[in-house]
């Protein structure tokens, strides 16, 4: 988390700017109307609108301290798209994977694990990156058939290849449907909410698939494979 204070509108027309610029580098087309990125940076900052955001950076602040709860940033969570999937597990998988693979700057990768509408269980996923935060709460992933659970290792697989194992979390306990909730509101949820490591315990992750939170013996899952995950964090 960090502060930052804007002390004029020539301050706020920069950070439009670079607001901008950011969203052009990552291929997000915000067009020449100036609206769309004005909404944006109000929403962000927790404004009403743009022009409120302009009144307030031009009040006097010389000297005033900086209230701590003003501006604040969770881990780089200030631009999130919300990913739409296939419908099949294999397709919203293979989407993920996609992204990690492209995601510059990975710091911290979230998984939550809800009710499911073909399953007792489904997964969603939040990616926070320096080039972008990507959130999956759409995805029907889940383990519980070892095919199934076989597309979840293999997106553990990427994150393994990637180096970023040990910055996997886990929400440890069932969460709601979010899908029709605003992505940055749920993505600032689930950084903010307490989390625990998936490894080494991965059995503790893989307990949110049972409505009971039951933890099940060796041989049910591919215990294999995640052992090998869990070797890999020193």
């Amino acid at each position: 988390m960090f502060q930052m204070q804007l002390t004029s509108k020539v301050d706020v027309h920069h950070l439009k700017d670079k607001l901008r610029h950011a969203c052009d580098e990552q291929g997000i087309r915000l067009g020449k109307d100036q609206h769309k990125a004005e909404a944006i940076l109000a929403t962000l900052l927790g404004v009403k609108d743009y022009n409120t955001l302009l009144g307030m950076a031009s009040k006097p602040v010389a000297n005033a301290p900086v209230d701590p709860k003003s501006i604040q940033f969770y881990q780089f969570v200030s631009i999130v798209e919300r990913v739409n999937v296939p419908s099949t597990t294999y397709g919203a998988a293979a989407k993920v994977m996609e992204r990690i693979k492209s995601a510059k700057g990975i710091k911290l990768i979230v998984f939550a694990v809800r009710d499911g509408e073909l399953n007792n269980s489904a997964t969603s996923i939040l990616i926070v990156a320096e080039s972008g935060s990507f959130l999956f709460d759409q995805t029907l992933i889940t383990v519980e058939r070892r095919p199934r659970e076989l597309e979840l290792v293999d997106i553990f697989s990427v994150l393994q290849d990637k180096g970023v194992l040990d910055l996997t979390r886990y929400i440890p306990k069932r969460v709601g449907k979010t899908s029709t909730r605003s992505c940055i509101e749920v993505a600032q949820e689930m950084v903010n909410t307490p989390l625990e490591p998936i490894f080494p315990d991965w059995q503790g992750f893989l307990a949110m698939y049972s409505k009971e939170l039951k933890r099940y013996g060796p041989g049910i899952f591919a215990d294999d494979s995640w052992d090998e995950f869990k070797e890999q964090i020193k």
